[in-house]
């Protein structure tokens, strides 16, 4: 059992995997394989014949792959087998500037929680610095010396629990056809939900009132707070460290459209030699203060982060 210690190192968890899964294949690769021998000189026979199962295997993914790109974007199947964007009205999001692209982030019709004052997104939210990092958003779409609507504590925004993203297709980790989901729903009641990325908590998500709105503004938006920028990795675990990014003494936040999320991340708490205890899953990310970014939590994953870079 020694191999799956540097199996889980070099190609991600194994999920779900158990010695069942290895037994099975002794059918496949061997008794099958046999039985399409002579039964003399078997062994070549079988890696003949196992290297064309293979092959027939691999095209067939291709022609499958090469239907979906004539088919467009089926919206309808979902990552896991969930089937929350069945049973809910999604909306696209609107791209900045037109494109061929496929759609690839939805919310839903109806906001999740509509017209909330601007106090009630910044305690129930944890979101102190939404109003500013809304001007300075707009600001940078608009800058000096045009003079944009700037938003203020008497507005109200439309807020969305969840954003899901559709994420490419990945035939090297199975992955068709998935969605992944980003949430963010009050605090009281309720629980906190490379290069060139970065990771950061979503506090709250919104639209734009339509006194806001402005060509050169996305209407659909994210109050998020940013974690420090990954730097290199951990030598004997290969894994990112994080922690929260300050400004001022104070929680480095931003406004951003939702298309600029990417995919949802796990954080594990980074305990140290001493841990008080006491923490839930609502409140470790407040509590702890080092996060060790999980590449090892699906294949996915850990081919984005890791061999997709090698």
């Amino acid at each position: 059992m020694l191999h799956y210690f540097d199996a889980i190192k070099s190609r991600g968890s194994a999920d779900g995997y158990n010695s069942e899964s290895p037994e099975r294949l002794h059918i496949d690769y061997a008794k099958d394989a046999y039985r399409a021998s002579n039964k003399r000189d078997y062994i070549i026979q079988m890696t003949v014949w196992l290297g064309r199962q293979e092959a027939v295997v691999g095209f067939r993914a291709y022609l499958d792959w090469l239907s979906e790109q004539d088919e467009g974007s089926d919206t309808s199947s979902v990552d896991g087998g969930e089937s929350d964007i069945d049973n809910e009205e999604m909306a696209p999001i609107a791209p900045q500037v037109t494109s061929n692209i496929k759609v690839t982030h939805l919310i839903s019709k109806r906001p999740g929680i509509p017209h909330l004052d601007v106090a009630s997104i910044v305690s129930d939210f944890s979101a102190p610095r939404f109003l500013q990092s809304l001007e300075t958003f707009i600001r940078r779409a608009y800058p000096p010396p045009q003079n944009p609507l700037l938003p203020n504590a008497f507005d109200r925004f439309d807020l969305y629990k969840k954003l899901s993203i559709r994420l490419p297709d990945l035939s090297a980790a199975g992955r068709h056809n998935a969605w992944d989901r980003i949430r963010a729903t009050p605090l009281v009641p309720g629980r906190t939900s490379l290069e060139g990325l970065r990771v950061a908590q979503v506090r709250a998500i919104f639209t734009l009132p339509n006194h806001l709105r402005a060509p050169l503004l996305a209407n659909e938006l994210a109050y998020i707070e940013w974690f420090n920028p990954l730097r290199a990795p951990d030598p004997d675990s290969g894994l990112h460290s994080v922690s929260r990014a300050s400004q001022t003494r104070a929680t480095a936040a931003a406004v951003i459209p939702l298309t600029d999320i990417k995919s949802s991340c796990h954080l594990i708490p980074k305990y140290g030699t001493h841990f008080r205890g006491g923490w839930t899953r609502d409140t470790a990310l407040e509590e702890c203060k080092t996060f060790v970014l999980n590449k090892y939590i699906s294949i996915a994953a850990f081919y984005e982060l890791q061999l997709h870079h090698l």
